[in-house]
């Protein structure tokens, strides 16, 4: 049993912040997870809070009703915490913290003029390499797990700080509208996201360690959910609250009006391109209100915003052809992130009647199987109509599609 700088044994040492049972040591002192990854990231992020009181001395206690976040805090201040020094080496050097895989950063479509995926056009039909991207995605999933054993943290930590490591130089200066979008821009800017969510997804422990048949099931089943998650997310964090909600982030800088667009392809004559966009028009408007306008009004905090993305990349019940062990370890990662989610709810947003915006939260599931729905039909009817037939065709890209239908 581990003993602590006292003699004492930790699990006997409550939070100094608010009181609850510790979960160790965390920024040097005794501490919850709560606790720990508020401070973390008021920290890092520089945050300023200002007391809702005005009296800088709001009870943040386990027993207490304030949930002041200027309070809590000052409170982490003064019981000690402090932001991890680097470790040192045997010659007394740095010891840099465990990279993160590396993430490709996603530029503006009008940057994206050499190295263009290949995209040729016959009549209606759109085609490209699906099986090299396939290839490239896997490459990522198969790759060496890469770990250090002495940060002690949960898949749903490792999932959120991944997360926030995703978009390189973080949140850009601006984000320009443009109303033309080149296809073949359009088709990189997918695929470099496509490996970003890879990258993501193998932080989890659970899932870096399935084999690798099963981990290409498993993302070929999420992937769409999760893109469309993070770029509704990431529309708000970088646009911010007053966007109009028919925005829609395509890079890190470059966001369009989804009733308000038109393709470029120089070998495509724009009348075509044209109706594309506008057989595709009943899709834009599931995907506003059924996500977009939900995910605005919930104002979702990054800690539900990754169990989200963690509940869809889990949620395999549909998903055939897995090991039978894969669907129990499924289980009870969602169990286990379910656990931390109620912990958050009560330690660090002090809500303890959440049922209602949980609810609403897991209502975000039906409405993107219902945006899916919506796309697998209306590529249907564009294929049958020959205006349309996708880039991806029958690949295991559009496996999403398939399972909830």
């Amino acid at each position: 049993m581990a003993l602590n700088a006292s003699g004492s044994d930790e699990e006997d040492q409550i939070c100094l912040v608010c009181g609850v049972d510790a979960y160790g040591i965390h920024c040097g002192v005794n501490s919850c997870r709560a606790c720990a990854a508020f401070f973390r990231r008021s920290a890092e992020k520089g945050h300023t809070y200002k007391c809702h009181r005005v009296t800088c001395d709001c009870d943040i206690s386990k027993n207490g009703s304030d949930s002041c976040k200027y309070c809590r805090f000052q409170k982490c201040l003064a019981v000690g915490m402090t932001i991890a020094q680097k470790k040192k080496s045997a010659k007394g050097e740095d010891v840099p913290d465990p990279p993160l895989p590396s993430t490709s950063g996603l530029h503006s479509l009008r940057q994206m003029e050499r190295d263009l995926p290949e995209v040729t056009v016959e009549d209606y039909k759109f085609k490209l390499d699906a099986d090299g991207q396939m290839r490239r995605v896997v490459e990522i999933l198969d790759a060496p797990i890469k770990s250090d054993d002495s940060i002690k943290e949960t898949s749903l930590q490792a999932l959120l700080r991944a997360y926030e490591n995703m978009v390189p130089g973080g949140k850009p200066d601006q984000v320009e509208i443009i109303y033309t979008i080149s296809y073949r821009g359009y088709v990189r800017n997918l695929h470099e996201q496509m490996e970003r969510i890879a990258k993501w997804a193998i932080h989890c422990r659970e899932f870096a360690h399935l084999p690798i048949e099963d981990k290409r099931k498993i993302y070929c089943n999420s992937w769409h959910a999760l893109y469309a998650i993070e770029r509704c997310a990431r529309t708000v964090e970088f646009m911010g609250p007053d966007t109009p909600a028919r925005t829609f982030l395509l890079t890190d800088s470059t966001a369009c009006d989804l009733f308000n667009y038109e393709f470029s392809m120089p070998e495509v004559e724009s009348a075509k391109l044209s109706h594309i966009v506008k057989h595709f028009e009943p899709f834009c408007i599931f995907v506003l209100e059924n996500l977009i306008v939900p995910m605005r009004d919930l104002n979702l905090t990054t800690f539900e915003i990754v169990y989200l993305c963690m509940y869809k990349l889990w949620n395999i019940k549909k998903v055939r052809g897995l090991h039978t062990k894969t669907y129990t370890v499924a289980t009870k990662a969602l169990d286990d992130a379910s656990d931390e989610l109620h912990e958050y709810y009560i330690n660090e947003l002090r809500i303890t009647n959440y049922a209602s915006r949980l609810a609403a939260i897991l209502k975000l599931i039906d409405g993107l199987d219902c945006i899916f729905r919506c796309r697998s039909e209306i590529l249907l009817t564009a294929d049958l109509c020959k205006v349309y037939n996708g880039i991806y065709g029958e690949s295991e890209f559009r496996d999403y599609a398939r399972n909830i239908t």
